[in-house]
Parts: structure tokens; C-alpha cells; sequence
């Protein structure tokens, strides 16, 4: 009987823990789906609620915009230097009026003479004004320096029966087409004008112009000597060129006559 009992009543707690095992594991999946049916319910009231405190939405961080400036560069420079010196702003309209119109005259007369006042003067813009008159304004004078016109001489009747070839020196009248300069600049005269002996006046040159109507060589005519004149108006006319020259299509040489005049 003793034992009866006993078996009993393990078979009674076995049972009785096995049916608290099951009623554990039913009830948590009913609480999983409660809790996941909370939270749909606990958004809502969060998004129907005001009172409660969203999260904040993360914003692009703000790119800083470069400065602006208030005023051009140029409009700043002007006014400086129209508070700073009137002269030096007067003397800068001038020149570059004087460029647009290609006035050398005024360039020589009244711009380079202001420049050369500031570049003496205790002015600020005694530097600047001394580059101006010692190199820009003499560049510029020298750039718009007009190519002069070609004198053509009528022929001599001996020449004009004569026949050329190609790489002879023919007569400026007896080219197919009148010879022009395309490229020339004023010569450097301030050195002769500065020597002892300068001499003021007309430099009366010949000019040898080859195939392709460059200068291959210059000399004094009408009996002139070489001086620093000529000398200096010498150096410049080999650069210039002129239209190259040529005789019943044959390319030739000729000679041109050139004056250059100191005031």
C-alpha cells in the first residue's frame, strides 16, 4: 500500500508540472502579439498627440556661402585713387582715351608730360606714374607710329625695256603691285635726340627690301653721313617689313625710299 501511494504521487506532480509547462508556453505568444499590437497603437496616439515630442528630423548640414564683394575691384581702385590724387586718375582717363582714339599727339603733348609731373611730384603715385612715363606711354607712342607711304619715282626709259629674273633688284614703278609696309614702328630717337651732336630734322634713308620683303639693309641717301640719327632709325627699319615684290610674277628685290623726321 506504502508503495502504491508513493507512485502515486509522483505521477501526480509529474503531471501537474507538465500542465504548468504548457500553460507558460501558450501565454507567451499571446503576450508577443499583444506587445506587437501595442506598438502600432502607441505610434498612432504618437502621431495624433501633439503634446508628445517627435523625434527630430536630421537636417544637411548648411555648405557656408563665399563673400561677396560690395563693390568691383576696378570702382574700389577709382574711387582710392580719386580721393587719393585727382591728377593721377585724370592722367590714367587720359591715356587710355588717347589709346581708343590713337592719338599719338596727345599722347606725346599731354599725357606723357602729366605722368612725368606725378612721377616728380611727393604724390603716392609717384612709382606708378614714373612706369608710366619711362615705359608704357613710349611703347604706346611707338606702337600707333603710322607706316609711312611709299614714294614710287618714275622708272628710267632704259629700265623699262629691260628683263628681270627672279632675285634681281628692280626699280619700286616697274612692280606688279605698288610695294606698302605691313609692319613698322617708330625708331627709338630718344637716345640721338640726347647726343651732343644730334641733329633735328628729316633722316632721308634707302631701304633694301629682299624676296619676302624684309629689310636686309639701310643706307643714308641725297648725301647724308651716318649719324646718331640715322644710326638709330637704322636699327628699327630692319625690323619693319613690306609687301614681298615681284615682276611678271617673278619674285625680285627693290629699294624704297624712307624719311624719318625728328621734331
Amino acid at each position: 500500500m506504502k508503495n502504491y501511494a508513493v507512485r502515486t504521487l509522483v505521477l501526480s506532480l509529474l503531471v501537474f508540472g507538465l500542465g504548468v509547462e504548457s500553460a507558460s508556453a501558450a501565454q507567451k505568444p499571446r503576450q508577443a502579439s499583444s506587445a506587437s499590437k501595442a506598438q502600432p497603437a502607441a505610434k498612432a496616439s504618437t502621431a495624433t498627440n501633439p503634446a508628445l515630442p517627435a523625434k527630430p528630423t536630421p537636417q544637411p548640414e548648411a555648405v557656408p556661402r563665399p563673400l561677396e564683394e560690395p563693390f568691383p575691384l576696378a570702382a574700389i581702385a577709382l574711387d582710392w585713387h580719386r580721393r587719393e590724387d585727382p591728377e593721377m586718375t585724370a592722367a590714367l582717363r587720359n591715356y587710355h582715351a588717347a589709346i581708343v582714339a590713337r592719338d599719338r599727339a596727345a599722347l606725346r603733348e599731354s599725357v606723357l608730360p602729366a605722368f612725368e609731373r606725378i612721377a616728380l611730384s611727393e604724390s603716392s603715385h609717384a612709382p606708378l606714374a614714373a612706369e608710366y612715363a619711362t615705359r608704357r606711354v613710349p611703347q604706346m607712342i611707338r606702337h600707333l607710329y603710322p607706316c609711312p607711304a611709299v614714294k614710287t619715282a618714275a622708272a628710267p626709259a632704259s629700265q623699262l625695256s629691260q628683263t628681270y629674273r627672279a632675285g634681281d633688284l628692280v626699280a619700286p614703278a616697274l612692280l606688279d603691285s605698288k610695294a606698302q609696309w605691313v609692319q613698322c614702328s617708330e625708331p627709338a630717337l630718344q637716345a640721338a635726340e640726347a647726343a651732343p651732336n644730334a641733329r633735328r630734322g628729316i633722316a632721308m634713308l634707302q631701304v633694301f627690301i629682299n624676296e619676302n620683303g624684309a629689310v636686309t639693309a639701310v643706307r643714308p641717301r641725297a648725301g647724308q653721313h651716318p649719324d646718331s640719327l640715322t644710326q638709330a632709325a637704322t636699327a628699327e627699319l630692319l625690323r619693319w617689313r613690306a609687301t614681298p615684290p615681284t615682276w611678271r610674277g617673278k619674285p625680285v628685290k627693290t629699294a624704297l625710299s624712307v624719311d624719318i623726321s625728328v621734331p
